[in-house]
């Protein structure tokens, strides 16, 4: 009985060392990220606790924008746990192609490149996603961050806008995602002694290099802000209602567009 268990182990332990763990990320990860247009690579990958496969040195890539992730573990049962950008995804992948996750703790000025522009700060969020269904929702939290670089020119790779660098103390974004666009349900943000609030939107072809914006927010000073009123001043003439909001609407793609101030 003892020989035929220590049989069973080691059987199961050869398994496990020669199972063609870079083969399953090959064929299951990788069409799915295809599907959405973002191409994979990995350094390596070997077998993990609990029955799954962990892969290191992962890069991302789409349209110019990418991103590294540390280490990225893979469940049997399609669970997901990524250590990426100094914080943690973590979530579950169905077999119908559906993406579920939880993002804590990430800076993606640790990890992430956006084609000219930079992004730090400490943000928390959902992401889910039907890849049949080309459809999803996500919820963004941000604080203590900046926001800037520039914006590339259209048809010159040598020519960008600059577009300063903004600190921001928070940031909320919610939005539905469907057939490559992006409808804000709800963005507010707390950056540059001003309170900005979208109070509708859409972006389409939000990963590509310039992606299309349609949107109408409401910016007001902060009380006692003298940078605020500052920055208000500098904007397109708007209506200030009682209140203290100025409306302005910004669309046209993101290599060439226009802020108008709204009466």
């Amino acid at each position: 009985m003892t020989r035929f268990l220590l049989f069973l182990v080691l059987l199961a332990a050869c398994v496990v060392l020669t199972f063609p763990h870079e083969t399953v990320l090959q064929r299951f990860l990788v069409p799915r990220l295809e599907s959405l247009g973002v191409s994979a690579t990995f350094d390596e990958a070997g077998p993990a606790l609990p029955l799954g496969v962990r892969a290191r040195g992962v890069r991302l890539v789409r349209d110019g924008y990418g991103i590294d992730v540390d280490s990225l573990y893979l469940g049997a049962t399609g669970s997901l746990d990524a250590e990426v950008c100094g914080g943690r995804v973590t979530g579950h992948i169905s077999s119908a192609s559906t993406f579920d996750v939880q993002l804590s703790d990430i800076d993606p000025s640790t990890c992430a490149a956006f084609r000219g522009l930079t992004l730090s700060g400490d943000f928390d969020g959902e992401l889910t996603f039907d890849l049949p269904e080309s459809a999803g929702v996500l919820r963004l939290h941000g604080k203590e961050g900046t926001f800037g670089g520039a914006l590339p020119l259209s048809g010159s790779s040598a020519s960008e806008t600059p577009i300063g660098e903004w600190d921001f103390e928070e940031v909320l974004v919610e939005a539905k995602l469907e057939d490559d666009r992006l409808t804000l349900e709800r963005a507010q943000a707390a950056a540059g002694g001003v309170t900005w609030v979208a109070t509708r939107g859409t972006v389409e072809r939000p990963l590509s290099p310039t992606p299309e914006l349609d949107v109408e927010f409401r910016a007001r000073a902060e009380q006692g802000s003298g940078s605020g009123r500052a920055l208000v001043g500098l904007l397109p003439k708007a209506t200030e209602s009682a209140e203290g909001w100025r409306r302005y609407r910004v669309l046209g793609r993101a290599d060439k567009l226009r802020l108008i101030g709204l009466k």
